[in-house]
């Protein structure tokens, strides 16, 4: 007799959520016909995002219909502390990011004025980083 073996972790795991942010412009199958159509990020939920789309009208879509990135907002970014490893940011909305530098490498001097602005592409192509959110630091901050 054959016992039931629980699935692993590795198996429940939901695969990675893409990286949006309200104001994208982006790619997606459409909720009910499944044709691919674009539009613009309005609101982002755990299980999708809410989309105005390029025909009129707004569609609740799930992740698994996320196609890519038609667009991407330009973002402003506030330097609001720099340490030896990488730097905190502010964006307009006062949504904190870390962006991480990898270790030996030096931060470029345009980084080193705290208070500075700087375009999210700048950032990361001076440090050659990956962003990391802090939203729980700045949710327990509140």
């Amino acid at each position: 007799m054959r016992q039931d073996v629980p699935p692993s972790k590795a198996n429940t795991d939901p695969p990675p959520r893409p990286r949006l942010v309200t104001g994208d412009c982006v790619y997606y199958r459409h909720p009910k016909t499944g044709d691919p159509h674009h539009g613009e990020v309005a609101a982002i939920g755990e299980h999708g995002f809410l989309v105005d789309a390029d025909g009129g009208g707004e569609h609740r879509v799930l992740w698994d219909r996320y196609l890519g990135h038609r667009k991407r907002k330009d973002q402003r970014y506030r330097v609001v502390d720099r340490g030896e490893d990488g730097l905190l940011v502010e964006d307009e909305s006062g949504k904190r990011l870390y962006v991480h530098g990898h270790r030996g490498e030096e931060m470029t001097k345009s980084m080193a004025v705290a208070g500075q602005e700087s375009s999210l592409a700048d950032l990361f192509m001076a440090l050659s980083a990956r962003v990391v959110e802090l939203e729980r630091h700045v949710r327990s901050a509140e």
